[in-house]
């Protein structure tokens, strides 16, 4: 079921998506971030990763350009994160295709998985897409990307996630400053 859904382009989609976030998030998440660069339309979750990290995102990512995480090995990913990262809220990061123009640039998040590849066993606490792409008739997915939405998408996405981190982070130093020595 679809749990949040805003444009990239609306001025109050990061406060939106940081507000579902916070309202979700209540301990130190760890990202797996699915895609690859060798496709445009399947780099959103890859390039979210980089982003993150440059913005010293404090919690674990796994996943990026240069170590992408694909369909290929998502289900050994996700296996990994759960058996090291215990009673950890696991979000993964995928984009997906849309049959519907009006669509693309849309974030979605949900609490099932919509991947490419159905059969996939990606066990999460939740699942944030960017509609990267559109689908024919025939549901083919179509060289369509833009790399100027894909990136406007994941730099949404980094955005509000940075505003959770950055908040829990200045929660944290103030309960260290009110505990008694």
């Amino acid at each position: 079921m679809d749990l949040f859904s805003g444009y990239c382009y609306s001025e109050t989609t990061k406060s939106r998506l940081a507000n579902f976030l916070y309202n979700y998030i209540n301990k130190k998440p760890v990202l797996l971030c699915i895609g690859s660069d060798k496709m445009l339309a399947d780099c959103l979750a890859p390039l979210t990763a980089e982003l993150l990290r440059k913005k010293d995102f404090p919690y674990f990512v796994y996943g990026g350009l240069s170590a992408p995480i694909t369909t290929k090995n998502a289900e050994f990913a996700c296996d990994f994160i759960h058996t090291i990262h215990k009673n950890s809220q696991i979000i993964i990061i995928d984009s997906m295709a849309t049959t519907r123009q009006s669509r693309l640039g849309t974030i979605i998040i949900s609490d099932t998985y919509k991947g490419a590849i159905n059969n996939l066993n990606l066990d999460a606490n939740l699942y944030i897409y960017g509609i990267t792409s559109l689908l024919d008739s025939t549901n083919n997915l179509l060289t369509n990307a833009r790399l100027n939405n894909i990136e406007k998408i994941a730099t949404t996405i980094t955005n509000a996630l940075c505003d959770i981190a950055n908040f829990y982070t200045e929660i944290s130093k103030l309960k260290e400053k009110q505990l008694p020595n």
